[in-house]
């Protein structure tokens, strides 16, 4: 039966090992935010408590917009000169945050519109996700080249680590284990923007899917937990799942990044990226979709496609974008604030 249920799943593009790994603090339309923040540059570690990335995971926010429609959102990147040209050209990416995807996007008759768009909206939230989490690594990094040198821990330090290492599922981590520090440093790692975009890309029909439009279900997680996402039409009578929804775009990509960086069906893509940083290179898209076998019941086929979007739609020259400074002009804009 559950073999059957999986096999519906694949042909809808959802993913199957995701489930399991709820988002950190808020969950969907129904429940508390998770709240989010603006990225800020690293300070002194001995700041670490009061300004971690972390921390405002949990109590800060970061700005985010919305716009009614495609063609609205249109006039706001042509307003800030956002074209995926420009960025693969080497411009930077505006910290433009949407709190939606327009729902007319499924109406526009070019695919390619529809495509562009996608990647417009969603490729802001990806660098400004792992912009976190780079903070995060470079924090862990720190500390650990101190503690190695003898350098005893403040007491809001290995409060920061604990809370960390809980939030990456590591709750027996401990400073004295070198092989501790090891896991944590192969678990807070980005995941390249190229690989964000293509599984997004499938598992949300490039943002026109019922689950994207009304739960901001990018990534195709599922839930046990009633009334916390989407009922799919044509569920199994006496199943209980639900599509995960959630209140904000940003905190689908922060679930789905967690949920590749905790779960153990892809340990082996924390390790060939470890692997990677070790060589001094940085981790591809390309390369770990390799690793994505179990994230659909599709398995090797699903990597083709991931690969084969990757490959079609140019993304691997969006893995080297950045995003601009962050400045208040940034915040500013001409669009509805939420």
């Amino acid at each position: 039966m559950f073999d059957r249920l999986k096999q519906r799943a694949a042909g809808m593009g959802l993913c199957l090992l995701g489930l399991a790994v709820p988002v950190a603090i808020g969950v969907g339309i129904f429940g508390s935010t998770d709240s989010e923040r603006q990225a800020h540059a690293i300070g002194s570690v001995e700041q670490i408590a009061g300004t971690s990335s972390l921390h405002n995971r949990l109590i800060g926010a970061l700005p985010a917009t919305h716009a009614h429609n495609h063609q609205q959102l249109e006039n706001h990147f042509d307003t800030l000169g956002y074209t995926l040209a420009a960025i693969r050209q080497g411009e930077e990416v505006p910290r433009l945050f949407l709190h939606t995807i327009p729902q007319d996007i499924s109406q526009l008759v070019d695919y390619r519109q529809r495509k562009t768009a996608f990647i417009q909206i969603m490729l802001p939230l990806i660098l400004a996700e792992n912009e976190k989490i780079l903070n995060d690594r470079r924090h862990v990094t720190v500390l650990r080249t101190r503690h190695s040198a003898g350098e005893a821990l403040q007491p809001e330090q290995a409060d920061w680590l604990r809370d960390l290492a809980n939030y990456y599922r590591l709750p027996d981590f401990s400073v004295e284990r070198e092989e501790d520090w090891r896991r944590l440093l192969g678990r807070v790692d980005v995941i390249p923007v190229s690989l964000a975009l293509a599984q997004g890309a499938i598992e949300s029909g490039w943002g026109t899917s019922r689950f994207a439009q009304q739960g901001n279900a990018i990534f195709g997680q599922w839930s046990w937990k009633p009334g916390s996402g989407i009922v799919p039409e044509g569920r199994p009578e006496g199943a209980s799942y639900e599509i995960r929804a959630f209140q904000r775009l940003s905190i689908s990509v922060r679930s789905y990044l967690r949920n590749l960086n905790t779960h153990r069906a892809y340990r082996a893509l924390r390790q060939n990226r470890l692997q990677m940083r070790a060589e001094g290179v940085e981790p591809r898209g390309w390369a770990l979709a390799g690793h994505l076998q179990s994230y659909s019941q599709r398995g090797v086929a699903y990597i083709t496609e991931l690969r084969k979007i990757i490959r079609i739609n140019g993304l691997d020259k969006l893995d080297k974008a950045i995003l601009r400074a962050a400045a208040e002009a940034d915040y500013r804009t001409s669009l509805s604030m939420l």
